[in-house]
């Protein structure tokens, strides 16, 4: 799927079922900002929306979903590397994007991932994942990324194997959220049809 293609996808799938099945029962508002800065804050800093909770506090979100066909994974990926971009600014992603963004600011982050539910139904499977707790247990080395020649240290509690795009234009990072829930206490946030619930 093309970018654009995805982006229009996405879009679809956060007015048809992250707002009325995700965000309305969190009790989080979402918060309309100027097409410029909506850009330049995906492009910077991997962010889509902006939402206050219900104590106004501010909540910075990334969305993504799957087609339906993809629903039987029960994992959840971040793009890692773009290693063979010519421009070597954009060789690093959104994974490097959100680090410098949660290094750089105090603000809660968080990363819906779902997948597009099957025709006239609601959303059956989707996680709500808490990117600065996430972030904070790869620095303890307490999840392991496994790259090339990696010594995996000894307080290493979930490893997070790195996933090529066939035509090796890029690489994502993959998390199990089912192993993510069972290890930590603060990652998942919520989540539903993961676990078969």
């Amino acid at each position: 799927m093309y970018y654009r293609d995805d982006r229009e996808f996405t879009d679809e799938q956060h007015k048809r079922n992250a707002i009325p099945y995700i965000y309305d029962k969190l009790g989080w508002t979402e918060i309309s900002v100027g097409e410029e800065l909506n850009k330049y804050r995906d492009t910077c800093s991997a962010i889509d929306y902006e939402f206050t909770d219900q104590k106004g506090k501010k909540i910075f979100v990334q969305e993504r979903f799957r087609k339906s066909n993809y629903s039987n994974y029960n994992d959840f990926t971040l793009r890692y590397e773009r290693p063979n971009n010519e421009d070597e600014t954009e060789q690093k992603s959104e994974f490097y994007k959100i680090k410098s963004f949660l290094h750089r600011n105090n603000d809660s982050f968080i990363f819906v991932y779902g997948f597009e539910p099957p025709k006239n139904r609601p959303i059956q499977k989707f996680a709500v994942i808490d990117l600065r707790a996430l972030f904070k247990h790869i620095a303890d080395k307490e999840i392991c990324i496994l790259e090339a020649d990696i010594k995996i240290p000894n307080n290493c509690k979930l490893e997070a194997p790195i996933i090529h795009n066939k035509d090796s234009s890029s690489n994502f990072v993959c998390f199990d959220v089912n192993k993510l829930n069972e290890v930590f206490d603060d990652v998942i946030i919520w989540q539903i049809g993961f676990n078969g619930e």
